[in-house]
């Protein structure tokens, strides 16, 4: 099973809501739910690997969403922001954690959540060769390892990490720069 993007719906849908929730319209809130409660989950789910704490972040992270969703400026991209709001929400989740849960977490979701459910029909060296490569990337430094997997596992521009993150494109390319360096490091002894 791969991380279920949020994706771009039109902008007129959510702005729509949006205007609506804005207008004192609790209903248009809920809809905003029902709409992105199953990705918001799906990418705590991704980052977390627990099912009870991706449904306790997604709360977390549509509290948030309820409290600021009228700061939010027109013309911004909800869905970067509802994505930057989820991401944020479970890098301080993980924060808190002690540091032998989040690396017990990271290799789970690496070993496991990143994996195709259709594993059964692929050779069992490419299973392993995923597993280590999963092992590598959660032995990356968290920033870096938050852009590799924006990146490589989500499948999402470059701008559009920054954006999420909050940072420059320059620092988004020299944490993938990074990443890339560190793993191809890390997985000389399997490119042999």
């Amino acid at each position: 099973m791969g991380i279920i993007s949020l994706g771009n719906p039109s902008q007129i849908d959510y702005t729509i809501l949006i205007e609506r929730f804005k207008n004192g319209e609790i209903e248009a809130f809920e809809e905003i739910v029902n709409k992105y409660q199953k990705q918001v989950y799906n990418i705590a789910y991704g980052f977390i690997g627990n099912c009870e704490d991706a449904y306790d972040v997604s709360q977390e992270v549509f509290i948030k969403v309820f409290r600021s969703l009228n700061s939010l400026k027109n013309g911004s991209s909800f869905f970067l922001w509802l994505k930057k709001i989820t991401l944020n929400t479970c890098i301080d989740f993980v924060r808190q954690k002690t540091d032998d849960q989040i690396l017990g977490e990271l290799n789970y979701i690496q070993t496991n959540y990143y994996e195709d459910n259709r594993t059964s029909d692929k050779s069992i060296e490419m299973y392993e060769l995923r597993k280590t490569i999963g092992k590598a990337v959660s032995k990356l430094p968290l920033r870096q390892r938050k852009v590799f997997m924006l990146r490589h596992y989500d499948d999402m521009p470059l701008k559009d990490i920054a954006k999420v993150l909050g940072c420059s494109l320059g620092t988004v390319k020299a944490h993938l720069f990074r990443a890339n360096k560190r793993l191809r490091m890390m997985l000389i002894p399997y490119l042999a």
